[in-house]
């Protein structure tokens, strides 16, 4: 009997008797044999097939391997398909040997419920967001300052920023639907903006083989910073949106549509440029056995990014030329508990903070999982992305700690960083964690349902009362009042479509004191609201009160 037709006979009798030939690959598994027919192999020459089994991290990945003739090399004529099922019949195994011919019924359950996950998710999100998509634009003033700058722009066709250095591509979809005259529809297209970066982030913890990912998913999308604001006119989901469409096509060797996705959230928003860095990182570490490869993916992504973003800013650029590129800057430092407050609370909720800070403190009593899990190169890889991006946009809030939004790029990615190398255990009790954190309140009285997202739905109806109420005062003034607003100015000018009520008139600050005198010269009384006397004096440098001016009565 000659070589190939032993092997052939020990293949029949080894399936006969339901036998698997137990033996460490790599020190990572076992290898147990699969079966011709049921593995789809189509060449005929004879070969030795089997599935191994590797564990690591509390995760199972089987892979096929074939021997022709006593040499390694892949499997010919394995289908996709049939090599997917193997995986996940493996799967079902939780690491034991697999004995026997193997059940798919589990796996053909999990298949399906993979196919409808995704729109499932989808549909959940989005209903989670209708509630509150009908109180205002937003209780950011921000989101004002985009539909007056959107309104602008389809008034006089002329494009004009709502705020330094531009959000074109955002600004203009306003302007150009009937988000720019209605609340419901301008959030309600930040929800839908919202659905999309959800998908994408599964997409994403699905290559990299998360268990749970819908479930992650779900708590990425309730994450109070990521809800509040996907329930406003605010332009930092559709950039993000764009950001994990882009790195999921990096991740999947889509160089020139991950160019066009990141150059479109770099419209939304300008910041979102920094991901070039992250996903050039992993360009380099995915291709790094091909330099040339590295050098002409890296190039391609850069330029194809660069160039889009470019043509979105080109409005910008028309308009302002390079003085488009201006930051707004802090008068003075916030102090380490404001910054905490907007970094941590703000960002996550006290449960989902609370639950975050217990699984990071929890993780040098993990040495031994994550050390396995490191031990996997996509791991590693996904943790030089995922870590890159969030030293990035931490560095950035740190710099101008103003808003907890600026924070929501880090989510993502530090959930997907914690995904890789903990226990799934842990990370399903987060997810749960951040699933409540939006509704879930924690006082002085204990627990209650008031969480984040209520506060603010309360703060955008507040805000319209007020608004409302303030307009009806200055109407009462008498002569000539110049009422100075501060941030209050945007919901003004949205209420009244300019800043000026009758002989009255609204300003964001007074410049200087020559300029408040020359006021009182024309025969103005100049009046505050709530804190921007305190305001003037920090960013102008006089009290307003010390020359003359009164609250608002």
């Amino acid at each position: 009997m000659d070589r190939p037709t032993r092997r052939h006979a020990r293949h029949r009798r080894t399936r006969r008797e339901g036998r698997a030939d137990r033996g460490p690959v790599g020190g990572l598994g076992w290898k147990v044999p699969s079966w011709t027919a049921a593995a789809g192999i189509s060449s005929g020459q004879p070969e030795e097939h089997h599935a191994v089994v590797r564990g690591v991290g509390g995760r199972r990945v089987v892979d096929v391997e074939s021997k022709r003739h006593g040499t390694d090399r892949p499997a010919q004529g394995i289908h996709p398909p049939a090599v997917l099922e193997v995986r996940r019949a493996a799967g079902a195994f939780s690491g034991r040997l697999m004995t026997g011919p193997v059940s798919t019924e589990g796996s053909r359950r999990r298949e399906r419920w993979a196919g409808w996950s995704l729109p499932i998710l989808g549909l959940v999100v989005l209903a989670s967001r209708l509630p509150w998509i009908g109180a205002g634009y937003g209780a950011d003033p921000d989101a004002a300052r985009v539909v007056l700058a959107a309104r602008s722009i389809a008034a006089t066709g002329r494009y004009g920023v709502s705020r330094f250095p531009g959000y074109p591509v955002y600004e203009y979809l306003v302007a150009l639907t009937p988000a720019r005259t209605s609340p419901p529809v301008s959030n309600g297209l930040t929800a839908l903006a919202s659905v999309a970066a959800t998908l994408f982030f599964v997409l994403i913890l699905r290559h990299f083989r998360v268990r749970h990912a819908a479930l992650l998913g779900l708590g990425f999308a309730m994450t109070p910073v990521v809800y509040i604001n996907s329930t406003s006119t605010m332009d930092y989901l559709f950039s993000l949106a764009f950001v994990l469409a882009a790195t999921w096509l990096v991740l999947t060797d889509r160089t020139v549509l991950a160019g066009v996705a990141l150059g479109v959230a770099v419209g939304c928003r300008i910041t979102a440029g920094a991901m070039l860095v992250p996903l050039s990182l992993w360009i380099v570490l995915r291709f790094r056995e091909e330099p040339r490869e590295v050098v002409r993916r890296v190039v391609l992504f850069g330029a194809v990014t660069l160039a889009l973003a470019a043509l979105c800013f080109a409005p910008v650029i028309a308009r302002y030329g390079p003085r488009f590129l201006r930051f707004y800057d802090i008068t003075s430092y916030p102090s380490l508990a404001v910054v905490l407050r907007r970094g941590v609370w703000s960002v996550w909720g006290r449960v989902g903070g609370t639950a975050l800070l217990a699984v990071l403190v929890s993780a040098p009593l993990l040495v031994g999982p994550i050390r396995r899990a490191l031990g996997r190169r996509e791991v590693r890889g996904g943790l030089a992305l995922s870590g890159t991006a969030v030293l990035l946009y931490m560095a950035a809030f740190l710099r101008l700690p103003q808003e907890p939004g600026y924070l929501i790029p880090v989510v993502p990615f530090l959930l997907l960083g914690l995904a890789l190398v903990l226990p799934h255990r842990l990370t399903v009790v987060l997810a749960v964690a951040l699933v409540l954190s939006p509704f879930v309140a924690v006082g002085p009285h204990g627990l209650s349902w008031s969480g984040p997202i209520v506060h603010d739905h309360q703060i955008r109806q507040a805000h319209r009362r007020e608004t409302r109420g303030i307009i009806e005062r200055v109407e009462r003034l008498p002569g000539r009042a110049v009422v100075i607003a501060g941030w209050y100015l945007p919901r003004l000018r949205l209420a009244l479509g300019g800043t000026t009520q009758g002989p009255h008139r609204y300003v964001y600050l007074i410049r200087d004191r020559e300029a408040f005198r020359r006021l009182v010269t024309e025969g103005r009384t100049v009046y505050f609201l709530p804190e921007m006397a305190d305001y003037c004096l920090r960013a102008r440098g006089f009290d307003p009160r010390q020359l003359g001016a009164r609250p608002l009565p």
